[in-house]
């Protein structure tokens, strides 16, 4: 029988070690026993012989010992008896965890960062529609909104994503940029006081806010920037013409996130909104949004969430 890792040729040191050490721990019971003498008298009862326990626990010991350090010499030479058996578990393992791994992601939706998420903004978190082509960076920052007479009746706002499907009633509005194909998806993305007092009401910007309006079309005619360009100027002629009394609008062509859009700004009664129409191959994503400049350091997070937005 061949021995390819020279297995039996290491043990027999260790075994003929073994092996005379045994004969020697025999011997030594044999000895102990002739040794032992035990007085005999008529007046006592005949007593028991004496237990051997205590040299099989010594031979026991000794050989546990022995087995222990053939093991280590062995390892140390190369030869690791327990690597198959606890190696192959570890790797079988490992397999499990990465196959569930995949089978648990979702590729519809993500709204936190994955593992090979690069972020611009250290600390974020990531939402995206992949089927889509779109990702917007989410902040951890929060702010005291409306400050109360003690910290327990503070009001904080706080950074959140929703979708039209989950709050239709939060979703009305009366444009949102249809051209010709219906609405595909609509998410809104917005830095909103946690609870709004009773018999609180005002205007735009009161609260601090900020809002963005994500609105996809499918781009069912493959149309490229001039041709969705112009037909949006057309819209805003219908909903917005220059003897509105009730808002204005005003648009151009600009660059942002790398690309070619159409930048606009709507002006009304209730306030004002700005907004970027992105044309990709298979999407059209009208960008409506309203940035507060009331407080300095939530306005600049705010453009920063506006500038993580991604396009693919």
């Amino acid at each position: 029988m061949s021995d390819p890792k020279g297995l039996f040729t290491k043990y027999n040191e260790s075994v003929l070690i073994y092996v005379y050490l045994f004969y020697l721990f025999s011997h030594m019971e044999e000895s102990l026993q002739n040794d032992i003498v035990v007085p005999v008298s008529e007046e006592m009862p005949e007593t028991k012989k004496p237990q051997k326990v205590g040299v099989y626990a010594l031979i026991i010991l000794l050989a546990f010992s022995l087995l222990g350090l053939t093991y280590f010499v062995l390892k140390d030479n190369g030869i690791n008896l327990l690597e198959d058996v606890i190696g192959d578990r570890d790797n079988k393992q490992e397999n499990v965890t990465g196959d569930n791994n995949v089978e648990d992601s979702d590729p519809e939706e993500c709204t936190v960062c994955t593992n090979e998420a690069r972020l611009d903004n250290g600390g974020w978190g990531l939402f995206s529609l992949p089927q889509y082509g779109f990702g917007v960076e989410i902040p951890t920052y929060k702010m005291l909104s409306m400050p109360g007479i003690d910290s327990a009746q503070n009001i904080y706002s706080y950074w959140d994503v929703k979708h039209a499907d989950y709050a239709p009633d939060a979703f009305d509005i009366s444009w949102y940029g249809k051209v010709h194909s219906d609405l595909e998806h609509h998410v809104r993305i917005e830095f909103f006081p946690s609870r709004i007092p009773d018999n609180f009401g005002c205007g735009q910007g009161c609260v601090k806010e900020h809002v963005f309006d994500i609105y996809i079309f499918e781009n069912d005619g493959n149309e490229n920037y001039e041709q969705v360009k112009k037909k949006y100027i057309d819209i805003f002629s219908v909903f917005y013409p220059a003897d509105n009394e009730y808002g204005t609008e005003s648009h151009k062509d600009s660059i942002k996130w790398g690309k070619n859009v159409l930048e606009y700004t709507i002006v009304g009664i209730g306030g004002s909104s700005k907004g970027y129409i992105v044309i990709m191959d298979k999407y059209i994503f009208n960008i409506l949004y309203y940035i507060d400049s009331s407080v300095v350091e939530s306005q600049q997070i705010a453009q920063r969430v506006l500038d993580s937005m991604k396009f693919e």
